[in-house]
Protein backbone atom coordinates (compact mmCIF):
# COMPACT_ATOMS: atom_id res chain seq x y z
CA UNK A 1 0.00 0.00 0.00
CA UNK A 2 2.87 2.37 0.66
CA UNK A 3 3.84 2.36 -3.03
CA UNK A 4 0.25 3.21 -4.06
CA UNK A 5 -0.51 5.92 -1.51
CA UNK A 6 2.86 7.65 -1.96
CA UNK A 7 1.46 9.14 -5.20
CA UNK A 8 -1.59 10.67 -3.48
CA UNK A 9 -1.08 14.27 -2.23
CA UNK A 10 -1.51 14.90 1.53
CA UNK A 11 -1.41 11.18 2.41
CA UNK A 12 1.54 9.47 4.06
CA UNK A 13 1.98 5.86 5.08
CA UNK A 14 3.96 5.18 8.27
CA UNK A 15 5.45 1.70 8.48
CA UNK A 16 5.80 0.10 11.91
CA UNK A 17 7.35 -3.22 10.97
CA UNK A 18 6.98 -6.03 8.43
CA UNK A 19 4.18 -4.86 6.15
CA UNK A 20 1.92 -3.08 8.62
CA UNK A 21 1.47 0.61 9.25
CA UNK A 22 -0.97 3.46 9.49
CA UNK A 23 -2.14 6.33 7.31
CA UNK A 24 -1.47 9.99 8.02
CA UNK A 25 -4.12 12.06 6.23
CA UNK A 26 -4.00 15.86 6.51
CA UNK A 27 -1.93 15.66 9.69
CA UNK A 28 -3.98 13.01 11.51
CA UNK A 29 -3.27 9.30 11.47
CA UNK A 30 -5.73 6.46 11.05
CA UNK A 31 -5.68 5.60 14.76
CA UNK A 32 -7.85 8.60 15.68
CA UNK A 33 -10.91 7.42 13.69
CA UNK A 34 -11.30 10.75 11.90
CA UNK A 35 -10.28 9.43 8.47
CA UNK A 36 -12.69 6.99 6.86
CA UNK A 37 -11.28 4.10 4.81
CA UNK A 38 -13.52 2.28 2.32
CA UNK A 39 -13.17 -0.62 -0.10
CA UNK A 40 -15.68 -0.32 -2.95
CA UNK A 41 -17.81 1.95 -0.77
CA UNK A 42 -17.91 -0.39 2.26
CA UNK A 43 -16.28 0.72 5.50
CA UNK A 44 -12.90 -0.93 6.10
CA UNK A 45 -12.07 -0.72 9.80
CA UNK A 46 -11.32 -2.77 12.87
CA UNK A 47 -7.51 -2.79 12.99
CA UNK A 48 -6.32 0.78 12.47
CA UNK A 49 -2.65 -0.23 12.34
CA UNK A 50 -2.86 -3.84 11.20
CA UNK A 51 -5.56 -3.82 8.51
CA UNK A 52 -3.32 -2.37 5.80
CA UNK A 53 -1.19 -5.54 5.95
CA UNK A 54 -3.93 -7.34 4.11
CA UNK A 55 -4.46 -5.16 1.03
CA UNK A 56 -2.70 -6.31 -2.12
CA UNK A 57 -1.93 -3.20 -4.26
CA UNK A 58 -2.25 -5.31 -7.42
CA UNK A 59 -5.91 -5.96 -6.58
CA UNK A 60 -6.78 -2.26 -6.88
CA UNK A 61 -8.05 -0.39 -9.92
CA UNK A 62 -8.00 3.13 -8.45
CA UNK A 63 -7.79 5.14 -5.23
CA UNK A 64 -10.43 7.84 -4.64
CA UNK A 65 -9.76 10.60 -2.10
CA UNK A 66 -12.35 13.08 -0.77
CA UNK A 67 -10.98 16.04 1.18
CA UNK A 68 -12.57 19.03 2.87
CA UNK A 69 -16.26 19.58 3.53
CA UNK A 70 -17.40 16.94 1.04
CA UNK A 71 -16.19 14.20 3.37
CA UNK A 72 -18.73 15.31 6.02
CA UNK A 73 -21.41 13.45 4.05
CA UNK A 74 -19.93 10.26 5.56
CA UNK A 75 -20.44 11.40 9.17
CA UNK A 76 -18.05 12.35 11.94
CA UNK A 77 -15.66 9.49 11.15
CA UNK A 78 -14.97 11.11 7.77
CA UNK A 79 -14.44 14.67 8.97
CA UNK A 80 -10.73 14.56 8.11
CA UNK A 81 -11.21 12.87 4.73
CA UNK A 82 -12.31 9.71 2.96
CA UNK A 83 -10.17 7.17 1.10
CA UNK A 84 -12.00 4.69 -1.16
CA UNK A 85 -10.04 1.78 -2.66
CA UNK A 86 -11.67 0.42 -5.84
CA UNK A 87 -11.15 -3.26 -6.58
CA UNK A 88 -10.32 -4.59 -10.03
CA UNK A 89 -12.76 -6.72 -11.96
CA UNK A 90 -13.06 -8.31 -15.39
CA UNK A 91 -13.23 -5.60 -18.08
CA UNK A 92 -13.85 -7.62 -21.23
CA UNK A 93 -17.00 -8.23 -23.26
CA UNK A 94 -19.52 -10.07 -21.09
CA UNK A 95 -21.92 -10.67 -24.00
CA UNK A 96 -19.60 -13.06 -25.84
CA UNK A 97 -19.43 -16.81 -25.10
CA UNK A 98 -17.89 -17.54 -21.71
CA UNK A 99 -14.09 -17.91 -21.68
CA UNK A 100 -11.31 -18.04 -19.09
CA UNK A 101 -7.73 -16.76 -19.04
CA UNK A 102 -5.06 -17.37 -16.38
CA UNK A 103 -1.96 -15.23 -16.00
CA UNK A 104 0.75 -14.04 -13.65
CA UNK A 105 -0.23 -10.52 -12.69
CA UNK A 106 2.84 -9.67 -10.65
CA UNK A 107 6.21 -11.18 -9.77
CA UNK A 108 8.70 -9.11 -7.81
CA UNK A 109 11.83 -9.15 -5.69
CA UNK A 110 12.97 -6.64 -3.07
CA UNK A 111 16.68 -6.55 -2.27
CA UNK A 112 16.22 -4.48 0.89
CA UNK A 113 14.81 -7.50 2.73
CA UNK A 114 15.23 -10.40 0.27
CA UNK A 115 11.50 -10.20 -0.25
CA UNK A 116 9.41 -11.95 -2.90
CA UNK A 117 5.86 -11.18 -3.98
CA UNK A 118 3.65 -12.78 -6.59
CA UNK A 119 0.08 -12.69 -7.81
CA UNK A 120 -1.64 -15.24 -10.04
CA UNK A 121 -5.17 -14.64 -11.27
CA UNK A 122 -7.84 -15.95 -13.60
CA UNK A 123 -10.02 -13.58 -15.63
CA UNK A 124 -13.27 -15.00 -16.95
CA UNK A 125 -16.22 -13.46 -18.75
CA UNK A 126 -19.11 -14.07 -21.10
CA UNK A 127 -22.81 -14.98 -21.13
CA UNK A 128 -23.42 -12.05 -18.77
CA UNK A 129 -20.82 -13.13 -16.21
CA UNK A 130 -17.58 -11.46 -15.15
CA UNK A 131 -15.16 -13.25 -12.80
CA UNK A 132 -11.82 -12.35 -11.27
CA UNK A 133 -10.14 -14.84 -8.93
CA UNK A 134 -6.64 -14.27 -7.58
CA UNK A 135 -4.03 -15.80 -5.30
CA UNK A 136 -1.22 -13.63 -3.91
CA UNK A 137 1.80 -14.25 -1.72
CA UNK A 138 4.36 -11.98 -0.05
CA UNK A 139 7.34 -12.91 2.09
CA UNK A 140 10.28 -10.88 3.36
CA UNK A 141 13.12 -11.11 5.85
CA UNK A 142 14.43 -8.37 8.17
CA UNK A 143 15.06 -5.03 6.48
CA UNK A 144 18.58 -3.82 5.68
CA UNK A 145 19.54 -0.21 6.45
CA UNK A 146 22.82 1.76 6.32
CA UNK A 147 23.02 1.19 10.10
CA UNK A 148 22.47 -2.55 9.84
CA UNK A 149 19.52 -4.92 9.87
CA UNK A 150 16.28 -3.94 11.58
CA UNK A 151 15.65 -6.96 13.73
CA UNK A 152 12.11 -8.25 14.10
CA UNK A 153 10.85 -6.71 10.82
CA UNK A 154 10.13 -9.79 8.69
CA UNK A 155 6.72 -10.77 7.33
CA UNK A 156 4.73 -13.24 5.25
CA UNK A 157 1.27 -13.06 3.72
CA UNK A 158 -1.14 -15.23 1.74
CA UNK A 159 -4.34 -13.88 0.21
CA UNK A 160 -7.25 -15.04 -1.95
CA UNK A 161 -10.01 -12.83 -3.33
CA UNK A 162 -12.98 -13.18 -5.66
CA UNK A 163 -15.00 -10.63 -7.62
CA UNK A 164 -17.95 -12.30 -9.35
CA UNK A 165 -20.70 -10.48 -11.22
CA UNK A 166 -23.72 -11.16 -13.40
CA UNK A 167 -25.36 -8.43 -15.49
CA UNK A 168 -28.98 -8.52 -16.62
CA UNK A 169 -30.35 -5.50 -18.48
CA UNK A 170 -28.91 -2.51 -16.58
CA UNK A 171 -28.41 -4.29 -13.26
CA UNK A 172 -25.22 -6.00 -12.13
CA UNK A 173 -25.48 -8.47 -9.26
CA UNK A 174 -22.17 -9.17 -7.60
CA UNK A 175 -20.45 -11.26 -4.95
CA UNK A 176 -17.08 -10.33 -3.48
CA UNK A 177 -15.05 -12.45 -1.10
CA UNK A 178 -11.65 -12.12 0.48
CA UNK A 179 -9.49 -14.25 2.79
CA UNK A 180 -6.11 -13.11 4.07
CA UNK A 181 -3.60 -14.58 6.49
CA UNK A 182 -0.54 -12.62 7.53
CA UNK A 183 2.32 -12.82 10.02
CA UNK A 184 4.21 -9.61 10.65
CA UNK A 185 6.89 -8.55 13.12
CA UNK A 186 7.12 -4.98 14.38
CA UNK A 187 10.64 -3.66 14.13
CA UNK A 188 9.87 -0.21 15.51
CA UNK A 189 8.10 3.02 14.68
CA UNK A 190 5.35 3.06 17.30
CA UNK A 191 5.53 3.70 21.02
CA UNK A 192 3.55 0.57 21.72
CA UNK A 193 6.01 -1.58 19.77
CA UNK A 194 9.52 -0.11 19.87
CA UNK A 195 11.07 -3.26 18.44
CA UNK A 196 14.45 -4.77 19.15
CA UNK A 197 16.22 -1.51 19.92
CA UNK A 198 15.83 0.58 23.06
CA UNK A 199 14.16 -1.58 25.67
CA UNK A 200 14.48 -4.77 23.58
CA UNK A 201 10.75 -5.48 23.45
CA UNK A 202 9.74 -7.76 20.55
CA UNK A 203 6.23 -7.76 19.16
CA UNK A 204 4.55 -9.70 16.36
CA UNK A 205 1.06 -10.46 15.04
CA UNK A 206 0.87 -14.18 14.29
CA UNK A 207 -1.48 -14.68 12.64
CA UNK A 208 -3.70 -11.88 11.40
CA UNK A 209 -6.71 -13.35 9.60
CA UNK A 210 -9.41 -11.57 7.65
CA UNK A 211 -12.69 -13.04 6.41
CA UNK A 212 -14.76 -10.80 4.17
CA UNK A 213 -17.85 -11.40 2.05
CA UNK A 214 -20.08 -8.88 0.31
CA UNK A 215 -23.22 -9.21 -1.83
CA UNK A 216 -24.99 -6.43 -3.69
CA UNK A 217 -26.31 -5.01 -6.93
CA UNK A 218 -25.78 -1.87 -8.99
CA UNK A 219 -28.47 -0.35 -11.15
CA UNK A 220 -29.68 2.95 -12.58
CA UNK A 221 -33.01 4.63 -11.83
CA UNK A 222 -35.03 7.61 -12.99
CA UNK A 223 -33.78 9.69 -10.05
CA UNK A 224 -30.13 8.54 -9.91
CA UNK A 225 -27.49 7.60 -12.46
CA UNK A 226 -26.26 4.77 -10.22
CA UNK A 227 -27.58 3.05 -7.10
CA UNK A 228 -25.30 0.61 -5.27
CA UNK A 229 -26.95 -1.53 -2.59
CA UNK A 230 -25.02 -4.13 -0.63
CA UNK A 231 -24.60 -6.06 2.60
CA UNK A 232 -21.28 -7.35 3.88
CA UNK A 233 -19.66 -9.25 6.72
CA UNK A 234 -16.05 -8.81 7.78
CA UNK A 235 -14.12 -10.44 10.61
CA UNK A 236 -10.59 -9.83 11.84
CA UNK A 237 -8.84 -12.38 14.04
CA UNK A 238 -5.48 -11.34 15.49
CA UNK A 239 -3.06 -13.01 17.89
CA UNK A 240 -0.51 -10.54 19.27
CA UNK A 241 2.67 -11.85 20.87
CA UNK A 242 4.95 -9.68 23.03
CA UNK A 243 8.31 -10.84 24.32
CA UNK A 244 10.18 -8.76 26.87
CA UNK A 245 13.50 -9.45 28.61
CA UNK A 246 13.57 -10.49 32.23
CA UNK A 247 13.36 -7.44 34.41
CA UNK A 248 16.19 -6.57 36.76
CA UNK A 249 14.90 -4.51 39.64
CA UNK A 250 17.22 -2.56 41.92
CA UNK A 251 15.64 -0.95 44.94
CA UNK A 252 17.22 1.41 47.44
CA UNK A 253 15.53 2.18 50.74
CA UNK A 254 16.31 5.26 52.79
CA UNK A 255 15.16 5.00 56.38
CA UNK A 256 14.95 8.36 58.10
CA UNK A 257 16.57 8.62 61.52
Amino acid sequence: MQSVLSWVPSIEYSRSGGINGQLSFRGQNSNNARSLNLIDGARYSGRTTLEFNLIDPNSLEAVEVIRGSGSSLYGSSGMNGVINLKSRKYKGDINKPFSMEAKVRNLGYSSINNGFNSRVETLSGGDGFDVLLRLSNRIGNNYDTPDGKIENSKHKHLGVDLNLGYTHNDTRYYLQGRYNKSTTHRGGGLGGAPGSFGNKKLMKEDPIKEYDIKFGFKTSTSFADKVDTFIYYREFDTDIHIKTPKAKVHQKFIIPK
